[in-house]
């Protein structure tokens, strides 16, 4: 680069620092896989997750393209995103400061979301930090911030993202249970994260073994896409699952069907025994069933 500029690394990852003032200032955080600087059109062409984004000598994004089609998805005019921006930010800022705060923005109809968040650490405690998320998506779901995971909707198929851009669910499914993603770690051993998806309309569940807040190791299909309906009891100790109207049982703890699937209905809330679980289920002749974590059937009401 020239004398103004620095290329930075960070974990495999390519940053910008400018030499502005007598002092440096970064201009592009260290988020992409690959950064060119284009010295006679004056830009950063910076590649990330095969999508090419285009920043001007101040680190503004200006253009977008995705590769795998060859085609533009996104001119980004950084005026029209900081009017929406600002326009965003004045309502949030009116109704309350609390943190994080997530403001959409729009440019063609495409979406994207501004992350705004309180640091934490000790050099900079209380600092307000932000993350842009690039509006190239058809759909983004802003409300839902769970371990920095985005739902998102691109070429008509959901996936998710970290509030880097990072891709954490594949862009391959048909829909995303975003309540699922509450139900966390210590119950679904020794999978991390677990996420409810469809695929060819059934429902299915796909994790993987990954630390909290870390998204390193890929999914891998934990329950197979087989099922009308998949949802988690009060405390998800257990999930229901239902196939051609009738439903059974899968215990949290190993992810394993333990009853057959022929119940006409399953509660959500449940009996202990000594810390032995009784799931309350109800047969074809609408007779309740105490169920145990074991899948035996104990007794009826």
């Amino acid at each position: 680069l020239d004398s103004k500029f620095y290329l930075i690394k960070n974990k495999k990852l390519f940053g910008i620092y400018k030499l502005e003032n007598e002092g440096f200032k970064l201009i592009i955080e260290p988020t992409f896989e690959k950064i060119e600087y284009i010295r006679y059109r004056k830009k950063f062409v910076c590649l990330k997750n095969n999508i090419e984004f285009i920043h001007d000598l101040d680190g503004k994004v200006i253009e977008s393209r995705d590769l795998k089609i060859g085609g533009k998805v996104s001119e980004v005019k950084e005026s029209e995103v900081a009017i929406q921006e600002s326009e965003e930010a004045q309502s949030s800022s009116n109704k309350s400061e609390k943190y994080p705060q997530f403001i959409p923005i729009y440019n063609k109809g495409y979406k994207g979301l501004i992350i705004k968040t309180k640091s934490k650490g000790a050099k900079n405690y209380g600092a307000i930090l932000r993350d842009t998320i690039h509006p190239i998506y058809d759909s983004i779901n802003p409300k839902h911030w769970f371990n920095n995971c985005f739902v998102v909707k691109y070429k008509n198929k959901w996936g998710a993202i970290d509030r880097k851009g990072k891709t954490i669910i594949d862009m391959e499914y048909s829909d995303i249970d975003i309540k699922s993603m509450s139900f966390q770690s210590f119950r679904t051993k020794p999978y991390k994260q677990i996420f409810f998806v469809k695929k060819n309309d059934k429902w299915g569940v796909i994790g993987s073994t990954n630390k909290f807040r870390k998204f390193e190791n890929k999914n891998e299909v934990l329950i197979p896409f087989k099922y009308d309906e998949i949802r988690k009891n009060v405390n998800t100790s257990f999930l229901i699952v239902k196939l051609e109207n009738k439903y059974g049982v899968i215990l949290s703890e190993n992810l394993k069907l333990i009853t057959e699937i022929k119940y006409s209905n399953i509660k959500n809330t449940y009996n202990t025994v000594d810390k032995f679980i009784l799931i309350n289920t109800i047969d074809e002749n609408g007779k309740i069933l105490f169920v145990g974590q074991n899948g035996v059937e104990f007794f009826e009401d």
